[in-house]
């Protein structure tokens, strides 16, 4: 037992260890050192570009300890990546404007910071790959629902540390401690292995000649 956890810890604890430094270095930045207090273009700019790395990180590490390696994972983490950046823009829809200071002074959160939305998003996504077969042109289209739902959970989770979750529409938590927000990051790419082991054992029973007798007889009897 000893001998198979070994290499997965070395995967994961190097990484690990990698964005908490990571994670330390920009959170001093943007929100504790009152040097770059003045500096706001500045601090938004870290603010951003630490989502989508926390983000490209947690697929990144979730490749690896599963084994998925080639072209396409590196398509994947960049786009997790770019998806965990991007959240950010509802701040600019929600403000009607293209100005920063705009987006940066909104009395409430922007929509997009709904943490209720991610598993409506994530099955809308995996609903348009399935049924438009989209996936069979570009393999790596069947990844992009669970990359969006760790993308947008990724940037929640950090956003949680100072202002909590909004779970709509039963209101926020109340701020996560500062020690669960980097556990609860280091432990989405866990998460989403165990995520995929269970979509896999649902796909391999739903696609069973079992399955699909009992599916075609359940049609069949409701016609």
């Amino acid at each position: 037992m000893h001998d198979m956890l070994k290499p997965v810890l070395i995967k994961y604890c190097l990484p690990a260890g990698g964005i908490t430094l990571i994670l330390l270095t920009a959170d001093w930045l943007v929100y504790r050192n009152g040097a770059t207090q003045k500096y706001h273009l500045f601090r938004v700019m870290t603010d951003n570009l630490t989502h989508g790395l926390v983000g490209g990180w947690c697929w990144a590490v979730a490749c690896l300890l599963a084994g998925w390696s080639g072209r396409c994972n590196v398509v994947e983490t960049f786009l997790c990546f770019a998806m965990a950046s991007a959240v950010d823009v509802d701040h600019f829809i929600a403000a009607r404007s293209i100005f920063l200071k705009d987006a940066t002074s909104l009395s409430q959160r922007p929509f997009g910071h709904m943490t209720t939305l991610i598993p409506l998003g994530t099955a809308i996504l995996y609903g348009l790959v399935h049924l438009t077969g989209a996936s069979s042109y570009f393999s790596c289209l069947s990844a992009v629902p669970t990359i969006f739902a760790v993308a947008v959970f990724s940037h929640h989770v950090r956003d949680a540390s100072r202002r909590g979750l909004w779970l709509w529409p039963f209101g926020s938590t109340p701020p996560l401690p500062y020690v669960f927000y980097i556990v609860t990051t280091l432990s989405i790419p866990i998460l989403v292995l165990y995520f995929e082991k269970i979509k896999t054992f649902i796909s391999s029973l739903l696609s069973s000649p079992t399955s699909k007798t009992m599916l075609n007889e359940i049609v069949v009897q409701n016609v």
